[in-house]
């Protein structure tokens, strides 16, 4: 009990000397990229400042009345974080048990991932995902087992959409465990990068058809500014026109340039860039706000001060010249293709309900770096 309680102050210290003390083997500042859709889904996570003052002072005064076992920034930030072992569905009447830190979090659902990293430089050095519910419960312990001491352990329980969340009486909730990762090294140079149609996954309305041509949402990606995207189907001022897109991988964008047709009627004067991490069900974030000036003419113009990082995206037109659907002859965006998003998990109650954030181990890549981790806080 002493050593778990132990382990448990070590790895809130730890959390915190990282975050708010910039100790020895912390990411330097400059190396901290936080993207805007990051920033408002962590922000879901809210730690009691109270209780975060009140835990770090029992932990001072329990390092203060033990002398044989002193707390130091230098050792404690590479203090193992989390540990985890797992019991299969069959031996828990049909449920995954996971235990941290001597504490067992339940789940009806058998779906876990489970992510290693070096505790001492932080980057990751494996991942793998287990479905316990089909009998992978063993083999997780024996993977668990297997693991060397110098490795931190993070998991994640059950990789759900919140359309199919389990309710609260079926798990004890964990709460404010969540966990960031940012590449160790761009994968290319930022560019204007080369665009595909076949991005395009949903577009409103119908598509404005003439003489065998087909006016479709592909021809902002096609690289020609004579074609264009004429969406049918939606009255004046309908101001809700958008083209979704799947970039099939992560990329970081920092700026979008806008191609109109130029005579005013169907110009795009006010776009929002929204991005989501994940699939369905989308979870958009609005990325970049723009409003056009002086569209009579075919003049690129372009919008950036932002550094977004997602696969999924969405172009949404809230207003053009003269409230009629929009002529939009290209869409270009700046930034870099990335092998990996930063990613997090999170597991949150708020008063009833229950949120859990998708965690998906095929987005995490070895090497990677953690760059921030946040444990449940006891008390």
């Amino acid at each position: 009990m002493a050593t778990a309680r132990l382990l448990a102050a070590l790895a809130i210290f730890g959390v915190l000397g990282l975050k708010f003390a910039g100790v020895k083997g912390a990411p330097a500042p400059s190396e901290q990229k936080v993207d805007p859709i990051l920033r408002s889904s962590i922000n879901l996570v809210q730690t009691d400042l109270k209780d975060v003052r009140r835990y770090m002072h029992q932990i001072e005064a329990a390092s203060s009345a033990n002398q044989e076992s002193p707390i130091s920034s230098s050792t404690v930030a590479h203090t193992r974080i989390v540990s985890a072992c797992i019991d299969d569905k069959v031996y828990r009447k049909g449920k995954s048990v996971v235990s941290i830190n001597g504490r067992e979090y339940t789940s009806r659902y058998g779906n876990v991932n489970i992510v290693t990293f070096n505790q001492t430089t932080g980057q990751v050095t494996g991942q793998v995902a287990f479905d316990t519910s089909r009998g992978q419960g063993g083999d997780m312990r024996v993977y668990l087992d297997q693991i060397p001491p110098d490795r931190v352990v993070l998991i994640a329980i059950r990789d759900v959409a919140v359309s199919v969340l389990p309710t609260a009486t079926d798990h004890k909730l964990i709460e404010d465990f969540q966990l960031r990762l940012t590449n160790s090294t761009k994968a290319d140079e930022e560019n204007w990068f080369e665009k595909d149609t076949s991005w395009v996954i949903e577009e409103t309305g119908t598509p404005h058809v003439s003489h065998g041509h087909v006016y479709d949402a592909a021809k902002v990606l096609d690289g020609r500014g004579g074609t264009l995207w004429n969406p049918g189907g939606e009255g004046r001022y309908y101001n809700n026109w958008n083209i979704e897109f799947d970039f099939q991988a992560f990329y970081q964008i920092s700026s979008i340039r806008i191609h109109n047709y130029g005579d005013w009627t169907h110009d795009v004067t006010k776009f929002v860039l929204q991005a989501s991490y994940k699939v369905e069900p989308y979870e958009w974030i609005d990325a970049v706000f723009g409003e056009l000036q002086d569209t009579r003419n075919v003049r690129v113009q372009e919008f950036g001060g932002f550094s977004t990082t997602a696969r999924f995206w969405r172009f949404l037109v809230q207003e053009t010249g003269n409230g009629y659907q929009p002529w939009l002859c290209e869409l270009d965006f700046f930034g870099y293709k990335t092998p990996m998003m930063a990613s997090f998990a999170s597991i949150v109650k708020k008063g009833s309900k229950t949120s859990w954030a998708i965690v998906d181990s095929n987005m995490i890549v070895d090497g990677a770096t953690v760059i921030e981790t946040v444990i449940p806080l006891d008390g």
